[in-house]
């Protein structure tokens, strides 16, 4: 493959969080699912297996000069020969396409003493804990020579900010330098705060391009160093369940590597089965079969620029006529088997829906129920007053139990209207009662 034509020297690739031998959560739990049965539940986690795989293809198709991972290889201490024996191999064949590997372990596969690994084929180099290394990388062309630097965790809980150490290296060219690190940037919580750092703390060590992470939601746009240079957490390589941090394309980064030092990096998928979540609108829609047709369309909307199967999250929402008989189905099991109907898809091939977030309401005007001589006006203009901080939380209770006793002319209101009104009225004076509690 012909290099691009951006004025690079040279490639590096950067992924993270491999999380090699860790269960694919979104998948496992449907085992016993009568349309995603044994057989597809097995295939697609065979298949999302394979993202490793599929980086190793890439970044040799690429000719990238180097390969660096950044920590969380393995989603455990210990693992299975098979899971580390096939990493070896996959090693290989990158040394054999003239790749240089270069590795951290992260919180999930910290550099415990006790912890037994296969030996690596030479040209794979794993930074140890303790003080960052530097090594030099010669580059395919022969002259080109850059640094990259690594330090690996100690323990499963690293505390320290191991960034910091970083700042008293003294590499020949900062800004053609490499630091792989493992960290929670900025403390968020998302992730376990492992590592924790500051932007300052990257911005102030001789770094070109900090290849991080820790964090599985990539970071979009990379942020640039005040040197020119960027830093940027890859994210995972494999989506594992339809959690919002997984709901996106996975891979890694190819970033340029320049006579001055280092160029934006750019996105590449890695991953062989992807998750998302589809908002569905169903305001407006009359019936079951015009919401299962919506849900239909805005499926096979989010599918189309994928080149694997997609496994959906659905949120239904809005006020719509169907609600009543939506509800029904839910209640009765069948809202998930009935959309899935409307698929032909093969699992293996498309995907499917994993589950159905029902939150719709009825289709009520609520601006005539406020202009109306029924309970439902005085009850709306309470809980608006309520709001406002106009009247107190007694006098709601107060006028709750007023409207309760007052409700005479059954004509007026329906029964279902009745019963929802006494279990809000339940509901809400229980709350109230115990607020002192």
């Amino acid at each position: 493959m012909a290099k691009a034509d951006d004025g690079r020297i040279g490639t590096l690739i950067h992924a993270a969080d491999l999380h090699l031998g860790a269960p694919i959560e979104g998948l496992s739990r449907y085992s016993d699912d009568e349309y995603l049965d044994d057989a597809a539940v097995s295939g697609l986690i065979d298949r999302a297996s394979k993202a490793f795989e599929e980086l190793v293809s890439k970044t040799i198709e690429k000719e990238a000069d180097i390969l660096v991972l950044a920590g969380d290889i393995y989603d455990g201490s210990e693992n299975e020969f098979r899971i580390q024996d096939n990493f070896r191999n996959q090693m290989k064949k990158l040394v054999d396409a003239k790749v240089k590997v270069f590795i951290v372990h992260g919180n999930h596969d910290p550099q415990l003493k006790e912890r037994k690994v296969l030996e690596l084929p030479p040209g794979v180099d794993v930074f140890d804990f303790g003080k960052p290394k530097i090594k030099k990388v010669t580059l395919r062309d022969g002259e080109t020579k850059i640094e990259v630097a690594g330090v690996s965790f100690e323990t499963e809980k690293e505390e320290e900010n191991l960034a910091l150490r970083f700042c008293d290296l003294k590499p020949e060219n900062p800004n053609l330098t490499v630091g792989i690190l493992h960290t929670n940037v900025g403390g968020g919580d998302t992730h376990g705060n492992y590592a924790p750092c500051k932007k300052e703390d990257l911005e102030n060590a001789p770094i070109g391009y900090w290849a991080l992470g820790h964090v599985h939601k990539r970071t979009d746009p990379p942020e640039e160093l005040p040197n020119g240079g960027y830093w940027a957490y890859s994210g995972n390589l494999q989506g594992r369940s339809v959690k919002p941090s997984e709901c996106e394309p996975k891979g890694a980064l190819e970033v340029p590597i320049k006579s001055g030092g280092f160029g934006k990096p750019s996105f590449f998928s890695c991953d062989t089965v992807r998750f998302n979540r589809v908002e569905v609108d169903a305001t407006d829609l009359k019936t079951q079969d015009d919401v299962y047709e919506e849900v239909k369309e805005k499926v096979e909307e989010s599918r189309l620029e994928e080149n694997c199967p997609v496994l959906s999250r659905v949120e239904i929402k809005g006020r719509t006529e169907a609600h009543k008989d939506l509800m029904k189905s839910e209640r009765y099991g069948n809202l998930i088997g009935d959309i899935r109907g409307k698929f032909s898809d093969d699992p293996l091939e498309q995907g499917s829906v994993l589950k159905i977030d029902l939150k719709t309401r009825p289709s009520v005007d609520i601006e005539e129920w406020r202009d109306s001589e029924f309970f439902v006006s005085a009850l709306l203009e309470c809980l608006e007053e309520f709001k406002k901080g106009e009247i107190s939380l007694d006098d709601v209770e107060e006028e709750l139990n007023s409207l309760s006793k007052n409700i005479v002319d059954k004509t007026l209101v329906s029964k279902n209207v009745e019963y929802v009104f006494d279990r809000a009225q339940r509901i809400l004076i229980d709350e109230w009662d115990g607020r002192n509690g």
